[in-house]
């Protein structure tokens, strides 16, 4: 069970809450990795890292992640090493700006903040999904109203291991964005009516990136799929 603080206020004050909500999907075992699986057979997973090289991804080097750290794939993992102070790279492909879900599996290899920062598009709009920033243990989404994710209500306080793999999963529907980690339901945020935005240093990275920030990680699953009809039922625009 993962140690995770669920907030009812700024992230300052929390209570420990154990979340036990089994999502709907589940990632590949270890010796077939490279996609999740679906329970209903419509789901088409797209993999975006084929475990060889960058095919595809483009490395980001302005603004802070001019000096970034080592970039490289080995052993099937895509590496991104610690930068001053950040590394990113960007996916060049097209990719569902709504109404898809997306899961990764990454691994904190050092440093002392985010292992990672996924930018990802929201209609015409883009947030990012946080893990492990303001010092190693934050978990939210930036920018909700202006907020970063350590400042609105979908910061979540959890106790990462280097070394370890977590599997991270995200849903963006008009009426959710939900996200996963290690099977376990961390948050489920509503967008309609809400400003989403960019911290500056995240938009190199648009519409789709990874990042980290004063730390190394490697990747090994990266991939998405539509969402079906059945899924979205329900979710108006």
């Amino acid at each position: 069970m993962l140690r995770i603080h669920a907030l009812v206020a700024p992230c300052s004050a929390f209570v420990l809450t154990a979340l036990t909500i089994t999502p709907p999907f589940a990632l590949a075992a270890e010796e077939n990795r490279s996609l999740p699986t679906q329970a209903t057979a419509a789901a088409k997973w797209h993999d975006l890292f084929n475990r060889r090289d960058l095919s595809g991804w483009e490395v980001v080097s302005v603004y802070e992640y001019r000096d970034h750290g080592r970039i490289v794939v080995e052993e099937g993992g895509l590496i991104l090493g610690e930068g001053q102070p950040g590394t990113a790279i960007r996916w060049k492909g097209e990719f569902p700006r709504m109404n898809y879900e997306l899961a990764l599996e990454a691994q904190k290899t050092g440093g002392s903040d985010f292992f990672c920062g996924l930018t990802f598009p929201v209609g015409e709009k883009h947030l990012t999904l946080i893990v492990g920033g303001w010092g190693g243990s934050v978990v939210g989404l930036s920018m909700v109203d202006g907020e970063p994710a350590a400042e609105n209500e979908t910061c979540r306080w959890v106790s990462f291991e280097t070394g370890r793999w977590y599997k991270i999963v995200l849903r963006v529907s008009p009426c959710a964005i939900v996200v996963w980690l290690d099977g376990e339901e961390l948050i489920r945020f509503d967008p309609r009516g809400r400003r989403l935005s960019l911290r500056w240093e995240s938009e190199p990275c648009a519409p789709l990136g990874l990042a980290t920030w004063k730390t190394s990680a490697k990747y090994r699953t990266i991939a998405y799929r539509l969402l079906t009809e059945e899924e979205l039922r329900g979710c108006k625009q």
